[in-house]
């Protein structure tokens, strides 16, 4: 019976030993590739503006991304900001601080700027002022940006349910 006991605090003990050796936390899915140079190079890159829009978004699976209209880029982060900036100089036209925990879109079609949050919310905003339109409850986090089109805001949550809203209104449609 003590052989037991001891065979198996010796199988437990090395077993979470391995756990931290096993060190996944690191693993070459989080880093990015290197880049390659190009021979023959044909097309030059000038960098013609920079603009820091607040914190990236950490360790959190997102869908940011940039959204333009043809006068601006629209951009929002984690900490609940949304930007518009000018296309031509990187020039901040506008900036909503919302109290909002954002982690998807901006998305932006006839005037309306989208985003979809943590908590299963997704806003729309006034692409002049950046004034917020409506706001419309989801059953969970907005995993992707709010796609659009044909007058409609189609989101999908994280427990797996598509939702579209009028995008006017943010009526729900179905």
């Amino acid at each position: 019976m003590m052989r037991r006991r001891l065979l198996l605090a010796l199988l437990l003990l090395w077993g979470t030993s391995a756990c931290s050796i096993l060190d996944f936390s690191k693993s070459a899915a989080n880093e990015p590739a290197d880049l390659k140079r190009i021979k023959n190079q044909t097309l030059r890159i000038q960098e013609v503006w920079s603009e820091d829009v607040g914190k990236g978004s950490g360790n959190l699976l997102t869908g940011f991304q940039l959204a333009v209209d043809g006068r601006r880029v629209y951009v929002a982060n984690r900490d609940g900001d949304i930007v518009a900036l000018n296309l031509e100089d990187g020039d901040e036209v506008w900036r909503t601080e919302t109290d909002l925990r954002v982690i998807s879109g901006p998305s932006v079609a006839d005037g309306r700027l989208l985003v979809g949050t943590r908590d299963g919310t997704v806003v729309a905003l006034d692409t002049e002022k950046g004034k917020e339109i409506w706001r419309a409850d989801v059953s969970s986090e907005v995993l992707a940006a709010p796609a659009v089109g044909e007058g409609s805001v189609v989101v999908r949550t994280l427990d797996g349910h598509l939702i579209a809203f009028d995008l006017a209104d943010g009526t729900r449609r179905w």
